[in-house]
């Protein structure tokens, strides 16, 4: 009788545990799409110093038309007083410009758009800074489509070729900034 080697079990349990994971592979995939597919949870909001200002975007913002460095504009819904004085009057022009644009792409990748609010024009006609959170949409991320194999096999080779979505912000979208005086 033939007593195999060390090399040889070695070269079985290395086969297996390969074709182990590669049988694994697409459950791996399929648990991660569906924790990516929940919404995130909704963050804290943070705590400023000032006084808030109620914003609405005057224009739709596309991430397949969306530019770094375009300007957007806001106008604010409410007055703003301070100490008894008009401050901010409603429906005075705000200045934001768009610093993230991603464009939807290959893979199920969705777009991504940020704006960041900048100035808005006070009553005496001077421009004062606003400080708020970027208003942001769109992850900018696809979908994982390799299994964690030795050899990079799609588990999903047709998600190669699907195209994400454009993210898309509407008209009338609202934001809370704060004016300090």
């Amino acid at each position: 009788m033939r007593v195999p080697n060390v090399s040889s079990f070695r070269r079985i349990r290395t086969r297996f545990f390969v074709t182990l994971l590669c049988a694994i592979a697409p459950l791996t995939v399929s648990a991660q799409t569906s924790r990516a597919a929940q919404p995130p949870s909704s963050p804290t909001p943070s705590k400023r110093a000032g006084v808030p200002v109620n914003l609405r975007l005057l224009q739709e913002v596309n991430s397949a038309h969306a530019k770094v460095g375009q300007s957007i504009a806001f106008e604010v819904v409410d007055p703003v007083w301070v100490n008894g004085h008009e401050v901010i009057a409603a429906r005075a022009q705000v200045h934001a410009v768009v610093t993230t644009a991603r464009h939807r792409g290959h893979n199920r990748r969705e777009g991504r758009v940020v704006i960041t609010v900048q100035t808005v024009t006070l009553t005496d006609g001077r421009n004062a800074p606003l400080h708020s959170e970027p208003l942001a949409e769109g992850s900018g991320k696809g979908e994982f489509i390799f299994g964690p194999c030795t050899f990079p096999f799609p588990a999903d080779p047709v998600g190669l070729f699907r195209k994400g979505n454009d993210v898309q912000i509407p008209a009338g979208a609202t934001l809370t900034a704060y004016f300090v005086s």
